[in-house]
């Protein structure tokens, strides 16, 4: 069983490039749901808040989502060279 190390290394950027918007998110989301008001002016009010969530979201998130997503296409790519 020969895993396709280009197609991995593609994977890997893609998910990079897309896990930014996805902690970006995340980060966003969790600090809302911590506030009262639920919009953008909540954002621009608490600017140490916002910028403080995106880092842990960019500490504790990223690496994960990253992992997690690694993961699954990596099991994926494993079944399909089995079922092959």
């Amino acid at each position: 069983m020969k895993i396709d190390k280009e197609l991995m290394e593609r994977t890997i950027y893609i998910i990079l490039i897309v896990n930014i918007f996805v902690t970006l998110m995340v980060s966003s989301l969790v600090l809302s749901l911590r506030g009262s008001e639920r919009n953008l002016i909540f954002f621009v009010e608490n600017d140490q808040e916002f910028v403080l969530a995106v880092v842990l979201g960019f500490i504790i998130f990223y690496p994960l989502f990253f992992f997690v997503i690694y993961l699954v296409t990596f099991i994926i790519q494993v079944i399909f060279r089995i079922i092959r």
